[in-house]
């Protein structure tokens, strides 16, 4: 082909080149293969238990409660994502798109970034991810910028574009040094040949290592599947990734993908993996529909909440499962939050590091506990937990406050 070129000699040593360099391009974007066989599955059944204590799992003691300090400039809605850094805590307010930064006492800092149109601001955060190996809040809005913080002054360093064809990035995630995940649910063009429609791709210094999960569906639509901010997490040193509409939990690394887990629910209909994910994005009511919304995990647990839309039905019904790793049990499934039982207190957990797992719960909350405490408890009922309940010096109108503890 190259000899049916006329073409002088130099000329022919470019093209050379470009075949070489176009040849290692290809096979650096080659698609990833899923292995499906073997799956190691997580069954969530049914349980009497309608509220999932807790206690027996936390280290004995570590519970601390944090007032977030409340102040014109720190006051904010609701919390959407916590990332924990060396000194601080990061806290993304999806309802005013703000990111707010306190110390560990709770004590406010600063606000991280501004909305806007300038450089170096955002418009409407899409996503962020905490860059532990760079020091940096990496924030990503819809215009495909991302934008990098630094977490221990707040200072807008940079800013990029992540543009790739027929490749909308809705999901980032920040590994090491320049290694990411970004992830893309929304297919541009079907037109466009296959090779290009894939979910996900991991980069090292924004080369490809590798995309995987195609959209496999030759639905004469554009799909748009539901995605959740906690599709991305790390746990023990390793990437892991889930999509809600399939139950399936991934391990990313840079040699592939690996499915770790399949989630399977006690009214999910005997259907292929396929055939499921197809009725979901076709938003399909023929069956009845679990949606994936967090996984949070320990050596020991699995912590998931997920929605339900019965057969028929639009409307979704949130529920919270504790599944037991080692005994491959589910110990609880219900429409209740993980419960302090000694504090008669619901809460929404996020995780923070391995073992440490926080909740940010509202003070209008807090205010009705410490009102019934006071009410209801005799001197001897009240607890040295209690007690630290009530001690806290804090209004209705107040910022969150957070309650950490530790898991076994």
């Amino acid at each position: 082909m190259i000899k049916s070129l006329k073409c002088p000699n130099i000329y022919l040593v470019f093209c050379l080149l470009f075949a070489s360099i176009s040849c290692s391009e290809y096979k650096s974007e080659q698609s990833q293969s899923v292995n499906y066989e073997e799956l190691n599955v997580i069954k969530i059944d049914k349980v009497s238990k309608k509220m999932i204590s807790i206690d027996s799992l936390i280290v004995p003691g570590s519970i601390n409660f944090i007032p977030l300090e409340t102040t014109t400039n720190s006051s904010f809605g609701s919390v959407s994502k916590i990332f924990l850094t060396d000194s601080s805590y990061v806290i993304f307010d999806a309802q005013l798109e703000s990111v707010y930064q306190f110390n560990k006492k709770g004590g406010y800092i600063r606000k991280i970034g501004e909305e806007g149109k300038g450089a170096l601001e955002y418009t409407m955060i899409k996503t962020l991810s905490l860059n532990k190996s760079e020091g940096t809040l990496d924030i990503l809005d819809v215009s495909k910028r991302l934008i990098k913080y630094d977490v221990s002054t707040g200072k807008a360093l940079h800013e990029r574009k992540l543009d790739f064809d027929n490749f909308t990035v809705d999901e980032y995630f920040a590994i090491d040094n320049n290694k990411f995940i970004v992830y893309n649910n929304f297919r541009l063009d079907m037109s466009k040949p296959q090779d290009t429609l894939y979910r996900l791709r991991y980069l090292n210094n924004d080369i490809t290592i590798y995309q995987g999960l195609p959209y496999e569906f030759n639905l004469e639509k554009k799909i748009h599947p539901h995605r959740t901010r906690h599709s991305i997490y790390s746990y023990q040193g390793n990437t892991h990734f889930f999509e809600p509409f399939n139950s399936l939990v991934y391990l990313l690394n840079e040699d592939g993908i690996e499915v770790k887990y399949e989630i399977k629910y006690e009214l999910t209909e005997e259907i292929s993996t396929q055939e499921k994910v197809k009725n979901l994005l076709n938003g399909s009511q023929d069956l009845n529909r679990q949606y994936l919304g967090k996984v949070m995990e320990t050596e020991k647990f699995l912590f998931l909440e997920f929605s339900e839309a019965l057969k028929g039905q639009s409307v979704r019904f949130r529920r919270y499962a504790l599944y037991d790793k080692e005994n491959e049990k589910c110990l609880g499934n219900s429409i209740y939050s993980y419960f302090i039982v000694e504090l008669g207190l619901e809460v929404f957990l996020h995780q923070l590091s391995d073992q440490l797992f926080v909740a940010a719960v509202p003070a209008d909350v807090i205010v009705k506990y410490q009102t019934a405490y006071n009410d209801a408890l005799s001197e001897d009922e009240i607890s040295p937990l209690i007690q630290e309940v009530i001690n806290l010096k804090i209004d209705v109108a107040d910022n969150p406050v957070l309650i950490l503890m530790k898991l076994n």
